[in-house]
């Protein structure tokens, strides 16, 4: 895929070099984007009741910062569940990471009609509609009923969106956890994120200079640890490389999602399991 710089046309892989090259077009990217222009309407999450039933994994979910609400018996059944076991799975698998990070409140799981008015306008990119959407703002993880009304239907979105390269590349038969677990790449990274400023009133620049660190922090890591080349570093869905929160949650993914872990992968768990053992 092309994209325009300057007047010329290069390639993303040809732009990125280094981690230092990894680091400037991320910023870069995201400081040329419009996000006024994408407008996501996620409804009224404090008006969400919590689903009551004696789904697989309630248990494993109590006092881990997470409220599964009644609004997802309103999607397909089967995504419904791969929802609730995937969260349990990753809540449990990170919980010194987010306990206490949000002062106790919960993340609402829930699902939604979102109202993208941005995506209205791509109508030439209908694979790449909303699936879900992690909200920072509101404390939510929010399910796009629109779109999971049919379990063969989402799979079918991700599966084409890995063949373009749109996202990474998982193991076979997980694409139905791929979109849950990006967005808890998101609340996670929020929680380190948070972890690292040490305050409630830092600016989106400090929040966003704190991911683009993270990000070269993992890169050294595969580098350092795990011999990454120029072309390991340009590994990386288009979504990826987005900007830096995309790409943590896109590299996040792609570590819990695939059996066949690169040099970045590697370096994202170890990352992830050296925050775990110090608690930090």
């Amino acid at each position: 895929s092309k994209i325009i710089m300057g007047g010329r046309s290069s390639t993303y892989k040809e732009r990125i070099k280094s981690i230092g090259d990894l680091i400037k077009e991320l910023d870069k990217k995201y400081k040329s984007s419009k996000e006024s222009d994408k407008i996501l309407d996620l409804g009224n999450a404090d008006a969400e009741t919590k689903l009551e039933g004696n789904f697989k994994y309630k248990d494993s979910l109590n006092d881990k910062n997470y409220m599964i609400c009644n609004s997802l018996n309103d999607i397909d059944k089967k995504i419904k569940e791969s929802t609730i076991d995937q969260i349990a799975v990753l809540s449990e698998r990170y919980k010194h990471l987010i306990k206490n990070i949000l002062d106790d409140s919960e993340v609402k799981v829930r699902s939604y009609a979102i109202n993208d008015i941005y995506l209205k306008r791509k109508q030439t990119l209908p694979n790449y509609s909303t699936i879900a959407c992690w909200s920072k703002s509101t404390k939510q993880i929010c399910i796009n009923q629109r779109v999971n009304k049919s379990y063969e239907s989402v799979v079918e979105k991700v599966k084409y969106s890995q063949s373009t390269g749109h996202f990474m590349q998982t193991d076979d038969n997980t694409q139905d956890r791929y979109i849950l677990t990006h967005e808890f790449g998101h609340f996670l990274e929020d929680c380190l994120i948070k972890k690292r400023l040490n305050t409630d009133t830092y600016t989106e620049p400090q929040r966003y200079r704190e991911a683009l660190n993270i990000t070269d922090e993992i890169c050294q890591i595969a580098k350092s640890k795990y011999k990454a080349t120029a072309t390991d570093i340009q590994f990386i869905s288009k979504y990826g490389h987005t900007n830096a929160y995309e790409w943590f949650a896109e590299m996040f993914t792609s570590s819990i999602l695939s059996s066949q872990k690169s040099p970045l992968n590697n370096a994202m768990l170890d990352y992830l399991r050296k925050k775990k053992e110090n608690k930090q």
